[in-house]
């Protein structure tokens, strides 16, 4: 199967899907409390969807590493 880009505002999302974020995605949904520039808010909007047609959202160890590194230096940057 090909992957292909499609716009997340009109997407019909399906139960038998599987999703991976990148970790810009993860940090655009949930964000260092101290982080105050504007982040896209279209994530955010398409996950309750996602999560109300069932999908199951992936998560590779290397992205919970890259957003935990990144969390960790945005919220403790001195």
């Amino acid at each position: 199967m090909k992957n292909k880009a499609h716009d997340l505002a009109n997407y019909s999302f399906s139960k038998d899907e599987q999703l991976l974020f990148d970790t810009n995605v993860w940090l655009c949904l949930y964000p260092a409390p101290s982080e105050t520039r504007s982040l896209p808010v279209g994530y955010s909007v398409a996950l309750k969807p996602m999560l109300a047609a069932g999908v199951r959202l992936a998560l590779d160890v290397i992205v919970m590493s890259e957003y935990l590194s990144s969390y960790c230096r945005l919220e403790f940057r001195g």
